[in-house]
């Protein structure tokens, strides 16, 4: 009975471990598409703009890397401190017809946070990008906090 126990207790760890290695591989065949994507549109930049953002006292940066031929961006930001829990960072895309909320920037912690992101359907032709400081209840069409940046391409 101790042997017959041992033994299915075995094989179920085993299963868990080959489940688990198999997510685990899911994992890092996900970060290694997202990673060779973003290196793409690095690569083959057909424009690079750069733009300084002070918040207090702390100096950082916006880097938009444009790519025209697949209408998508990657973006660093970097430098800039976290936002208190009722702020969110939120980028925006400066478009011929008005501002258009994009993405709410991942809270910076140790480094830079990384964008990848199509152009956005509605709003016509980008010409630019913006980034504020918005209110984390904030869901208006246009910004309403500081900006931090405007860049216009």
């Amino acid at each position: 009975i101790v042997t017959a126990g041992s033994v299915g207790w075995a094989r179920a760890s085993v299963r868990q471990a080959r489940a688990e290695a198999s997510a685990a591989r899911r994992d890092l065949e996900h970060s290694l598409a997202m990673a060779r994507d973003t290196l793409a549109i690095i690569r083959s930049a057909d424009r690079i703009r750069h733009a300084g953002i002070s918040l207090g006292r702390q100096r950082g940066g916006m880097v938009l890397f444009a790519d025209d031929r697949r209408h998508r961006w990657n973006v660093v930001i970097y430098g800039v401190r976290a936002p208190h829990p009722d702020e969110v960072l939120q980028f925006w895309f400066i478009t011929e017809r008005g501002m258009v909320r994009g993405v709410q920037v991942p809270s910076p912690r140790a480094g830079p946070a990384f964008l990848t992101m199509s152009m956005p359907p509605a709003g016509g032709r980008v010409m630019g990008a913006a980034l504020t400081l918005e209110a984390a209840s904030a869901r208006a069409p246009e910004p309403s906090g500081p900006m931090l940046v405007h860049l216009m391409l």
